[in-house]
Order: C-alpha cells, then structure tokens, then sequence
C-alpha cells in the first residue's frame, strides 16, 4: 500500500511540472549601446517568433522603418539598418508560448559620435595667458540607459595606442524633461597653464573602449606666452654678414632689434644697428675681424609688450667655417670657374709640351 502511494505521488508531481507555465525560463538580459549613424547593428536572439518594442510588435517586412527581421539558420535576429535616436529601448524577443516571459530583453542605448569643431568639444577660454587657467568641456547627447561614461585624455603620442594620460574628470548627466534625449558632460580644468602647453592635443573619449567607433574630439590649447629660447645664428659669404634668431612665442614677435659690439669693447658697448620685423638681417662686410651680435625680441600679448634678448654670438671672419664658406662661394662664382678652368687648362699645356 505504501509502494502504491509513492508512485501515486511521484506521478502526481510530475504531472504539475509538465504544466508550469513557460514564464518560470529565466529571461537574457543585456544591454548594448550604438552611434547614431551605424549600419546594420544586429540584435540576437535563438527560438525567437516576435520581436517587441514599447508594447508594439515588430512586423520586420517595414524597411522604411530601419528594423528588419532576418530568420537565417536558426535565428530570430533583429537588424537595425540606421541607428537613430528614436530606435532606442528596451526589446523583447518573445516566442509563441502562451504567458512565457521574454528569451531576451536588450535595453538598447543610442549615443551620438564624437567629432571635433563642434560643440562636443570646447576648451573655455579659448586663448589662454600663461599661468591662466582653462576648463576642458565635453558634451554628449544619448537616448536609453543611464548615460555613457566619459573621460579627457592629454595625447602624447597620437601614434601609439597608450600614448595618452588620463586627466582628473568631472562628470554629470543632464536628463531633459521636455525630451527624451538626454547628455552626458565631462569636464576637466587645466591650472596654471604653461607656455610649453602650446598646441598640445587633449582629446574626449569614451570610457569604455568598445565603443571607440564613436570617434574622438579633440581640442588644441592656444597659449599666449612672451619669447624665450633666443637663439641668433650668425654667418658669412664673401665677407657680407647675415644673422638670423630662432625664438620660442605666442604669438610669434613683431619686432627684432639687431645690436652689435667689437671683439675688444665691452659688453656695455652694444651699438643699436636697426630694428626689423623679420628673424634676419644682413649686416653686409663688417670693418674688422670679429665682432660680437645679439638681437632684443618682443611680441605682444593683449597689447602690452615682452621682451627678451639673445645670448652673444661671435662672427670671427678668420674662423675656419667662415673661411670655408667664403671660399665656397668664391668657387661658386661662374667667373671665378672659368678662370680656374683656363688656368688649370694653362698649366696642363705646360706640362704636355714640356
């Protein structure tokens, strides 16, 4: 009799577990996020009849509509033709089992690329003084999802995939109440800006690198700073000087005033020679043996001048480059080669007939 009512019972379970609803299946979730603008993004899903989205069915077989079923091998797979903003939410792969819970639910988020020149990217102010400060500002709008992370990098070598640092961010999302694309802003702030700063590339990123086809922005710093790292490079041809300085300015010198001293006079006997707008002058051929030159630069930052001088550079016409130079040039004369050819030509004939 017991025996009897153990396999009574046994069926009795067996037969309220054929019976559980579908529903008790556990249910894929996953979460993917897009750009606005990708092709052909596809949603997954196996055993799949019916695809869901707020409420609606998908019919598929509507190609204006940007949402395609495919049935290949096996598969329920939903296919996004163009990623837009309004194809963001929450989709439901359902089956043909009366009260199932859905295969699959992926919350789909749709963020747009990233591109410099635009407002996605802004460095305030836009000029920057030397010592200034300046706030790194990035702006990303999104639909779905509770927003993409963000993050500014400083690019030090834009060849190589880890040539960059990251900075310290600060990121909020900004949800709108009269619609539903919301953003995502990061900034960071640059203290004590240097003039080495100058032209430096900082770039805004996303957080998670799957996602790098959404391109980056990226933002130069423009900084004003006064000339530093004069250089003046002196030389000679056939005894006529010329100097040229190479500085380091923001913006680049207006002015450039050429001083010049004997060897044998001391440093207080610099003589003003001229003043010009360009990094050279000549001084044609020079009374003397050896002089001394340095050059005074100035540029202007919002009007008010700066300046800075060269260190001394020695012209010496008796040095062996001077001399080299000068005897190249006059080998370089056409007047000076045909002589040469007719007096070596000369000498030949002499010996020949010797």
């Amino acid at each position: 009799m017991v025996h009897r009512c153990a396999i009574l019972t046994f069926a009795v379970v067996v037969a309220a577990l054929s019976v559980l609803p579908a529903s008790r299946a556990e249910t894929k979730m996953e979460t993917k996020t897009v750009i606005a603008g990708d092709t052909n993004v596809a949603l997954a899903c196996v055993g799949g009849t019916q695809w869901i989205l707020g409420g609606e069915p998908i019919t598929g077989d509507d190609t204006a509509s940007g949402l395609v079923i495919n049935k290949a091998q096996g598969s329920y797979n939903l296919v996004i033709t163009k990623v837009t903003f309004d194809q963001a939410g929450s989709y439901m792969c359902m089956n043909d089992v009366p009260d199932a819970a859905p295969l699959q639910i992926t919350n789909l988020q749709v963020i747009e690329p990233l591109r410099s020149g635009v407002e996605n990217c802004l460095v305030s102010p836009t000029t920057v003084i030397e010592n200034g400060t300046a706030q790194l500002r990035c702006t990303l709008n999104y639909r779905g999802g509770k927003g993409p992370g963000l993050r500014w990098v400083y690019v030090v070598n834009p060849k190589a995939a880890t040539g960059f640092e990251e900075l310290n961010n600060t990121q909020r999302n900004n949800a709108s109440r009269s619609s539903k694309i919301h953003s995502a802003v990061v900034t960071s702030d640059l203290k004590r800006v240097t003039g080495d700063m100058n032209g430096k590339a900082y770039q805004c990123r996303l957080s998670d690198n799957k996602y790098e086809s959404a391109r980056n922005c990226e933002v130069k710093l423009a900084v004003l700073f006064p000339p530093r790292n004069v250089v003046v490079t002196v030389s000679a041809t056939k005894g006529v000087v010329k100097a040229s300085v190479a500085v380091s300015a923001n913006p680049a010198p207006d002015s450039f005033q050429w001083q010049l001293r004997q060897s044998n006079e001391s440093v207080n006997a610099y003589k003003n020679v001229t003043t010009t707008a360009k990094p050279e002058h000549v001084f044609g051929q020079l009374q003397g043996l050896r002089y001394y030159v340095r050059c005074v630069v100035t540029n202007r930052i919002n009007g008010a001048p700066h300046t800075a001088m060269s260190a001394e550079a020695l012209y010496d016409s008796q040095s062996p480059q001077h001399l080299a130079a000068n005897a190249a040039a006059d080998l370089s004369s056409p007047v000076r080669a045909v002589v040469l050819f007719f007096f070596y030509s000369c000498v030949s004939c002499s010996f020949l007939f010797c």
